[in-house]
């Protein structure tokens, strides 16, 4: 399987976001559009390597949080990923 890139490193979706992203449809590829063409739409403060990118779909807003990590192989080799942590819709913007 071929994961999406975003900045240099593949997106992974965690157990829940990837049970969110079933729910409303939406595979890796429509995450890496909002990261790409989606606007900045943080509520407040988050921990440092965590981005929140948001698109309006339908009079909606489609929110995405993706978070920096490492996944460590058997081999003990390191790789960098985004880890999908959230993705959500909501009826209204704030």
């Amino acid at each position: 399987m071929q994961f999406p890139m975003w900045r240099g490193h593949r997106l992974v979706p965690s157990t829940s976001a990837q049970h969110e992203m079933m729910d409303l449809g939406l595979d890796l590829h429509d995450v890496e559009n909002v990261l790409e063409c989606g606007f900045d739409c943080h509520k407040g403060k988050r921990k440092l390597g965590t981005v929140e990118r948001c698109t309006r779909v339908n009079g909606k807003v489609l929110r995405v949080v993706v978070v920096e990590d490492e996944v460590e192989y058997p081999d003990g080799e390191l790789e960098p990923v985004w880890v999908i942590i959230h993705a959500g819709i909501s009826s209204q913007w704030r």
